[in-house]
Order: C-alpha cells, then sequence, then structure tokens
C-alpha cells in the first residue's frame, strides 16, 4: 500500500470525513515499494508532491480510494484548467453546468459551479 496525504484547501462535502484531521486527508491505494519487492496496479494514479488535485474519494478503504478507481481525479495543469487522467478537461457548458471538454475551462468558475451543485443537493 502506497498512502498519500493531502493538504485539504476546500472540503466540499464532510458527513463522515473521519480521514481529515488538521487540514489533511490520508488515503491508501494499493501498490507500490516494501521489502525490495514492487507492486504496479494498473492505471492507479500515482501523485507527486505539489500536485494540486480535485479528488472525490470513498469514506472507506478501495484498491483505490478514488471514486471510480481514477475518474473521480482531476488535476490542475499550468493554463488553469482542470483534466483528468485522459486529458479531459472539467469545464462549463454554454448554461453554466459542469460538463467534460466544454468551452470555459476556468478553474475558479469550475470550483464554483461544483460548491454551488453539491450544496444544492
Amino acid at each position: 500500500w502506497t498512502v498519500v496525504v493531502f493538504d485539504v484547501q476546500d472540503l466540499f462535502r464532510d458527513a463522515e470525513a473521519p480521514l481529515v484531521v488538521g487540514g489533511q486527508l490520508t488515503l491508501a491505494f494499493l501498490g507500490g515499494n516494501a521489502g525490495g519487492e514492487q507492486l504496479n496496479v494498473s492505471l492507479m494514479p500515482q501523485f507527486a508532491p505539489g500536485d494540486e488535485v480535485l479528488l472525490f474519494a470513498y469514506a472507506e478503504p478501495f484498491m483505490s480510494p478514488v471514486i471510480g478507481f481514477n475518474q473521480g481525479l482531476w488535476r490542475l495543469d499550468p493554463q488553469g484548467n482542470w483534466v483528468d487522467e485522459t486529458g479531459s478537461l472539467l469545464g462549463l457548458d454554454d448554461d453554466g453546468e459542469l460538463s467534460e471538454d466544454a468551452d470555459n475551462t476556468d478553474a475558479d468558475l469550475v470550483m464554483d459551479a461544483l460548491r454551488t451543485r453539491l450544496e444544492s443537493d
């Protein structure tokens, strides 16, 4: 298992967020190095220090705690866009609804729309 600690800047839902302690979220992912052995899991998300991510995760342990194995993960790219593991952009369509590969991909506007959507559910 590889344990990754994320600094949480914004928590949208924490009804049962037992893993968020002191502003940090700790998640364990199957695979990694231990005792001179390495286990690689195909399509398992990898993280590096300083990565800025938008993450949807399960509260219970799974091989990958990211919802949909890696579908609930977007990374902030140098242009300020949220990009998933396949290269699709998270954006807003003409009606202001969240959509993949939409024209408006401004990260701040996407986060505002996401926050509004989650608060209304």
